[in-house]
């Protein structure tokens, strides 16, 4: 039995490879990791594709630009006017 594991190849992600799961109820497929965001802190960050391939595709791009030392936005902007206090 220990022979047959050792054949079998591993299905899991290295740590900070980001997951993707789906398909969901609207059959999207999801994929998420981990990014530094401008403030400092880490983010949990979500792409969407029709098929895992596409989500993947997203996936890799989003992870690219953090090698790049693109950071991601810490908080999500406003459109529009602030009301005075």
């Amino acid at each position: 039995m220990t022979a047959e594991r050792g054949k079998r190849k591993s299905r899991r992600r290295h740590n900070g490879e980001g997951t993707i799961s789906g398909p969901h109820k609207d059959g999207r497929y999801v994929g998420a990791f981990y990014a530094p965001t401008s403030a400092g802190t880490y983010k949990r960050v979500y792409v969407y594709g029709k098929t895992r391939e596409e989500a993947r595709d997203k996936l890799v791009e989003e992870q690219a630009k953090v090698l790049r030392g693109i950071p991601t936005a810490a908080e999500s902007w406003k459109l529009g006017e602030v009301a005075p206090l």
